[in-house]
């Protein structure tokens, strides 16, 4: 009897498995950054009027203003205790505040709010945290109130998007307003044996506040609005806790929600119904600002460590592409098209970053 050939078919399959799995395990997973340094002003120099040219807002040390992509200083002041500004409003003020004049970038009074407190501005949208540490409310641009709310406790948390703002208390409880003025959540995350909000941050459409709560044992809880409750979709405990306020934020997208701790950057990626998927990126030092580029994939995260500055890029939102360091006394980043600019003490430069 003639003996049956084996197909050699499995084998095929295997040897094109093996050839396929070490080509993509050799490609880089992530191309090559260039980072490109355009130019680099004074803040000291004289100022040029701002015609149509986008105005983004700096501050560094007691010194705070307004400049543009092509690198024209537009708007440079002082001031001596402290100041708030945005791409839209500036203002200084003193410890005993009575009332706040709001500036634009062209140096033109905005309105005037005839309240005492504390300016905070978040793009167009203002607030003022009023005297005693417990009270917040927003204005509208000609300086009238929309709401106000006060708390039993101290605020230790806001965070403000174009869906609305959230404000987390020193008693553990979170509280969220929607782009119109109404409450729309408020609870209590609970789960920890003291209770208090260190860091908090609401969606672009407003319908998620993450934050980051409590000591012994300290968790990160995510919770989404649905109908007239608000639903827990995630929580996990924070392996080294701390005492001070931390940063949380939302992309632009709300499919990805940052938050500072002692080991660095903590990701998570949202799914519809819960989080898709989470990791910690080891910083270096203390992170101070989170921005997101404005045309391409990436984030930029800046970090402290005495007079050590350290800026993180990554590459959809949890891949570190590149980073580099520098040292000054104060320092900040923004982000436009697809340009860095990065301000140290009393310059700032442009840096282009694109892949190769």
């Amino acid at each position: 009897m003639r003996e049956r050939k084996k197909s050699r078919a499995p084998l095929v399959l295997t040897v094109l498995f093996c050839i396929l799995y070490i080509l993509l395990a050799i490609r880089p997973l992530t191309t090559e950054l260039t980072l490109t340094q355009k130019w680099t002003i004074d803040i000291l120099q004289d100022v040029q009027p701002l015609s149509d040219e986008k105005a983004i807002p700096f501050k560094l040390g007691q010194s705070m203003g307004y400049f543009t992509e092509d690198g024209k200083l537009v708007f440079s002041t002082t001031f001596p205790f402290k100041a708030s500004i945005s791409n839209v409003y500036n203002a200084a003020y003193s410890a005993g505040n009575t009332q706040t004049t709001l500036v634009t970038p062209q140096n033109q009074k905005a309105c005037t709010i005839a309240a005492a407190g504390y300016p905070y501005f978040s793009e167009n949208r203002i607030y003022m945290f009023l005297p005693g540490g417990s009270a917040v409310a927003q204005y509208n641009d000609q300086g009238f109130r929309i709401w106000q709310h006060e708390g039993y406790a101290p605020i230790t948390a806001f965070s403000s998007s174009k869906g609305g703002s959230v404000i987390g208390y020193a008693d553990g409880s979170v509280i969220s307003y929607t782009a119109q003025g109404t409450v729309d959540q408020n609870f209590a995350p609970g789960g920890s044996e003291t209770e208090v909000i260190l860091g908090a941050a609401i969606s672009p459409d407003g319908t998620t506040v993450a934050c980051l709560c409590g000591l012994d044992r300290q968790r990160f809880v995510i919770a989404r609005k649905e109908g007239n409750t608000s639903r827990i979709i995630h929580h996990h405990y924070i392996e080294h806790q701390t005492c001070e306020q931390q940063l949380v934020q939302f992309t632009r997208d709300a499919k990805t929600v940052f938050y500072t701790c002692k080991d660095g950057l903590g990701v998570l990626k949202l799914g519809r119904k819960k989080v898709a998927s989470q990791k910690i990126i080891p910083i270096e030092g203390t992170i101070t600002q989170i921005v997101e580029s404005e045309n391409e994939d990436f984030m930029y995260v800046l970090s402290r460590e005495n007079n050590t500055y350290t800026v993180t890029i990554l590459e959809g939102t949890d891949t570190v592409a590149s980073s580099f360091r520098f040292s000054a006394n104060n320092a900040f980043i923004q982000a436009s098209g697809s340009s860095l600019f990065v301000g140290k003490d009393n310059t700032i430069s442009r840096i282009d970053v694109s892949r190769s």
